[in-house]
């Protein structure tokens, strides 16, 4: 009783490298997605301007005048 070839079986090559592409195209929006987020983070960590990460003593002190 088999389920027969998997649907990467039954492609042809020119299919799998268009579709090789298209993962790796993913893959790199994807790495410009995460270096925009942690730019954002970075921004959004440095309250101070101070060019450092939000400590948890800045945290402290923000989240008591809150």
């Amino acid at each position: 009783m088999s389920a027969g070839p998997s649907p990467i079986e039954e492609m042809d090559r020119d299919e799998l490298e268009t579709e090789l592409a298209d993962l790796r195209d993913r893959v790199e929006r994807l790495e410009q997605v995460e270096t925009a987020v942690t730019k954002l983070v970075n921004q959004f960590n440095d309250t101070d301007g101070d060019g450092q990460f939000l400590t948890a003593s800045d945290r402290d002190q923000y989240v008591s005048k809150a």
